[in-house]
């Protein structure tokens, strides 16, 4: 397992930092943490993350966006992003859900390892 794979999160207030802490179990062992949304896909392009990880309700007018941005873009398309709620239910629109774009709503640790258990190995 590679041992030096990064981690962007995309986080205000440490709401989905302990989902954070969950994936460090999975080999990811630089976290960068950022609650600046209006730079945040010029960031993610420069740190090349192996794995994005977005806190739905801190992003919720940005999440679309966000999401196809790095769906359009040559190289972030590849990268797994995981958005996150603990508390908020929103169905984003079709058109910004790819297959590689993971979206968990009501926080379980049990369903998230599974699901990221899932998107490392496809």
């Amino acid at each position: 397992m590679d041992t030096n794979r990064k981690m962007l999160l995309l986080d205000r207030d440490n709401n989905t930092l302990d989902v954070a802490h969950d994936i460090m179990f999975y080999g990811y062992t630089d976290m960068h943490i950022t609650a600046e949304v209006e730079c945040f896909f010029q960031l993610a392009k420069n740190y090349k993350p192996d794995l994005i990880i977005i806190d739905q309700l801190f992003a919720d007018i940005y999440i679309e966006e966000l999401c196809n941005q790095l769906r359009s873009d040559d190289q972030m398309k590849g990268i797994p992003v995981i958005t996150v709620s603990k508390t908020y239910h929103r169905i984003i629109s079709n058109e910004t859900k790819s297959a590689d774009t993971l979206y968990i709503r009501q926080y379980d640790s049990k369903a998230f390892a599974d699901k990221v258990n899932y998107l490392m190995a496809s």
